[in-house]
């Protein structure tokens, strides 16, 4: 993932390929209820995705890049933690 780009950026980018609009996708992610959106992704995406999830290190690169960190700094903000 490349590290230069802004959050409002990867989440456009995300939905794109996810298709679905950005707002729809952050809400989700806040709601718990990204499953729902994930049901229509294309197997091959999938498989990529879960991929990336089984190598721990390239997961714990993806959590720790800036995007992943301000993601989590949103989501905790709007559940009232911080």
């Amino acid at each position: 993932m490349n590290n230069n780009i802004s959050f409002d950026e990867m989440l456009k980018r995300m939905s794109g390929s996810l298709n679905t609009t950005p707002q729809s996708l952050e809400e989700a992610a806040r709601n718990g209820t990204l499953g729902d959106i994930l049901k229509g992704v294309d197997k091959k995406k999938l498989d990529k995705l879960q991929k990336v999830l089984n190598n721990r290190e390239e997961t714990e690169k993806i959590l720790n890049s800036p995007q992943a960190r301000e993601l989590m700094k949103r989501l905790k903000k709007d559940k009232g933690a911080d």
